[in-house]
Formats: structure tokens, C-alpha cells, sequence
């Protein structure tokens, strides 16, 4: 052979060396082999369950240390986690953490997945995780946002089914609300209105404001983000303030289908202990509810709907693996989460939480109901979110706002707009 045959083959023996090196290597690692450290606020015991389930089922090895934190306190942590140079490798991102946390992700490029799949395989929540430079996380959860009915309270009063429609429960509060002699509210049709005492008032008030057709936050033509909660059409009313004025309707001592103030019990155990006849929470909640009174005759159905709405929605809480850009192996962290980004983790998942899967392929299939999963799943698919600037803060926003309108501090408009304000501003502190 000649000096050029030489160096060409010399040139194909290094590549297809190098190549079999990779092949070997990604093969050696994609069962989950790599140790990862991982970061989140559900229960460390049934993550630990779930992982070794589906170890167990799929002859995989994940090697997943999985911390978990509180949920007030998992912001600061991670903050300090990683200015000390001690932080996780991934962290489980609920939606409500993007925009706080995206610098300090590792983007997973459209040339790996592209964008067109990732639409296809995940509900269109799990947009909010996609952004021009790739995605942010693969969603694997979501717990969305539902209706809990007491079937005895109902049936006492001779209905036989809950309310389908918002504008049904002006009758429900009327009709199921008592009050002792003295005006106190010592059975309530529906808890709204208030905040302080409303078991996830933020996501049940954002769900009125999606339903209602206000993103909360979205972006403008630069692609920065932005509040858009007093946002309206040309000469027409914010659509905020038409759900706000929803919501606080049944807080007013002089409307008749006044049902709720703040001396009552959290929202949550009033359902338990059987004195509300209507509760909105998530499908997590399920399992306190029952631990908390066992004989309690209860269903659960899709959060209601505007009148005449085209578009069904309800807010889903959800949650993605993202590793961070800090992490000391970001190829090996994503090959060890890789195995939990399919259909068989989010199904052992879902399952272990009695939640709904973030995959249109699993929320598709009809479910038994045994466990309430058919309702939890319908509402998946209809499941929306916003991208919250910084959580803490927006509760606050979000509660002054609705205690502005109650107290008559506030006009409507005037909520909305310095809630907008201040939104804003926490989007330009991040």
C-alpha cells in the first residue's frame, strides 16, 4: 500500500476505534449505572418505591440518591446548595420553578428530541418546559386540579349529580350553605371567595383566569416574559376581573349565596369533617382526605367549566426531570434519567401517587376507575399552567390581591392591575 492508503486507513481505524469506545460506553451506562444525586419535594419512601418497581419490572439498575426537600424551604436550599458548590445533579422542576431556575439548567437540544415529538408525546401543559434553545425538562406528573362532592349532603337535598358549569353553584351555595341563629356559617355550600382559608386558592383562582382567557404570564415579541393578568381585548373588560369577581362573590355577607369568610376551618377539613358540600383540590389530596375521615361519602368529578366554554381547562400541578447545568457529569445524569423519561416509569408513577401521567399515549387508555383514575386522567388532558416568576412572592400577590377585593380596600380593576404590576416586577428580579 502506498503512503495515502496508509494514513486513510489509519484515519477509519481511529474513528471506528473511537466509535466502538462510545458504543461501549453509552451502552455500559444506559441501564442507569451512573450515580446521580436527585433533588424533589414528593415523598422520598414512594420515589424509593417507585424506582425499585421499575427496576424490578425492566431489569434496569438506577443508581438514584433521592433527597427529598421541604417544599417552603427546597428554593433557598438548592440556592445554597449551589453556591457552595454542594448541589444535586437533577431536580424534580415543577412548573412554577422554569422561570426561576432556567439559567441553571442544562437544556436538552431539539436535535436530540425535537420539538415536534415532545408535542406529540406530552400534554400541552408541558409546553411551558419548551423554549427556543430546547427543552427544560421532560415531564413525567401532573396532579391536576379536580372537584370533591359529598355524595350524602347532595342526595339529602335530593341532587343527584354535581355541578357541570360555574354558573350552577350560585344555586349550590344557596341551597346547601346553613347558618346557625346568630348568622355564623356552620355548613357551606362551596369555599370561595376567601384566601387564607382556601386549600390551594392560587391554583383554583388561576384556573378561573385560564378558563376566563388570561395566560397570568406569557411573553412579548422578544420573547421575555410578562405579566398579562390585566391584559384585554381592544375596548373590553380585562377578562381577570369578570373571574375575580366570580370568586369573590361568595364571600359577601350581602349576596344571598354568601358561603364563605375567613373565621371557618381550612377549606380541606371542613370537606373531611363533612361540613362542605363542594371542594376543590388536586387529586393528591384524595389520600388526606380519606386518612382524615374514613366514612366520609365522597366522589370526585372534572372542576367545572365556564358556561358555553369551548375549551375545556383545569390547573395541573406538574412536575419534570431537569438536570442542572452544575451537575459534575451532565451526560451521565441524563443517561441515568433517561430510563424515566418513557411510559413505564410515568405509569409506576402515577400509579404510586394517584396521579395522571404527563404522556398522551398513558392518558388515553381507559382506566377501571377504581382508584378515581379516569377522572384524574380526563383532567390531565385539559390541564394548563403558567410560569410563575418566583412562588413565594406570587402567593403573596395573589392574596393581597383577593384580600384588597374583599375587604373593599380595592375596586376589581384596581386589584388586577397592582397585581399585574407586581408580577411584573418579579419577573425583571429574576
Amino acid at each position: 500500500m502506498n503512503t495515502f492508503q496508509i494514513v486513510l486507513l489509519s484515519v477509519f481505524g481511529f474513528f471506528i476505534l473511537g466509535a466502538l469506545i462510545l458504543f461501549a460506553t453509552v451502552k455500559g451506562t444506559s441501564n442507569g449505572t451512573i450515580p446521580i444525586v436527585l433533588w424533589g419535594t414528593v415523598p422520598k419512601s414512594d420515589f424509593t418505591q417507585a424506582v425499585d418497581s421499575f427496576n424490578t419490572a425492566t431489569g434496569s439498575k438506577l443508581a438514584i440518591t433521592y433527597v427529598e426537600k421541604r417544599e417552603d424551604t427546597f428554593d433557598q436550599d438548592l440556592i445554597q446548595a449551589l453556591a457552595d458548590r454542594k448541589g444535586p445533579d437533577a431536580v424534580l422542576l415543577p412548573q412554577d420553578m422554569i422561570i426561576r431556575y432556567q439559567s441553571k439548567i442544562a437544556f436538552i437540544p431539539y436535535t436530540s428530541f425535537s420539538a415536534r415529538d415532545f408535542q406529540n408525546t406530552f400534554i400541552d401543559e408541558a409546553g411551558l418546559y419548551s423554549t427556543n434553545q430546547g427543552t427544560i425538562a421532560f415531564p413525567f406528573s401532573v396532579d391536576p386540579l379536580v372537584m370533591y362532592w359529598n355524595k350524602d349532603t347532595f342526595f339529602g337535598a335530593g341532587v343527584a349529580l354535581p355541578p357541570q358549569t360555574w354558573d350552577q353553584f350560585y344555586n349550590i351555595a344557596t341551597k346547601f350553605t346553613q347558618k346557625d341563629k346568630a348568622g355564623n356559617i356552620v355548613q357551606s355550600g362551596l369555599a370561595l371567595g376567601e384566601y387564607s382559608n382556601i386549600t390551594h386558592a392560587k391554583e383554583i383562582i388561576s384556573a378561573l383566569l385560564m378558563q376566563a382567557g388570561t395566560p397570568i404570564v406569557n411573553t412579548d415579541n422578544l420573547g421575555n416574559y410578562r405579566s398579562a393578568l390585566s391584559d384585554s381585548p381592544a375596548n373590553t373588560t380585562p377578562p381577570a376581573e369578570s373571574a375575580l369577581r366570580f370568586y369573590t362573590e361568595f364571600s359577601n355577607p350581602a349576596k344571598t349565596d354568601y358561603s364563605w369568610n375567613r373565621s371557618l376551618d381550612d377549606s380541606l377539613n371542613m370537606f373531611a369533617a363533612g361540613d362542605l358540600a363542594v371542594y376543590f383540590g388536586l387529586a393528591s389530596d384524595y389520600a388526606s382526605i380519606k386518612e382524615k375521615n374514613p366514612n366520609l361519602n365522597f366522589d370526585i368529578a372534572t372542576l367545572p367549566q365556564p358556561l358555553g366554554a369551548t375549551k375545556k381547562i383545569t390547573y395541573g400541578k406538574m412536575n419534570a426531570f431537569a438536570v442542572l447545568n452544575s451537575s459534575g457529569n451532565v451526560n451521565g445524569t441524563f443517561q441515568t434519567l433517561n430510563s424515566l423519561f418513557g411510559s413505564q416509569f410515568a405509569s409506576t408513577w402515577a400509579t404510586t401517587e394517584k396521579i395522571a401521567p404527563a404522556r398522551k399515549d398513558l392518558l388515553v387508555v381507559k382506566q377501571s376507575d377504581a382508584a378515581n383514575q379516569q377522572v384524574y386522567y380526563n383532567s390531565a388532558l385539559i390541564s394548563q399552567g403558567w410560569l410563575d416568576p418566583n412562588m413565594p412572592q406570587s402567593n403573596m400577590v395573589f392574596e393581597q390581591m383577593i384580600d384588597g377585593i374583599t375587604s373593599g380596600a380595592d375596586t376589581i380593576s384596581a386589584a388586577v392591575l397592582n397585581a399585574s404590576q407586581q408580577l411584573q416586577g418579579l419577573i425583571k428580579s429574576q
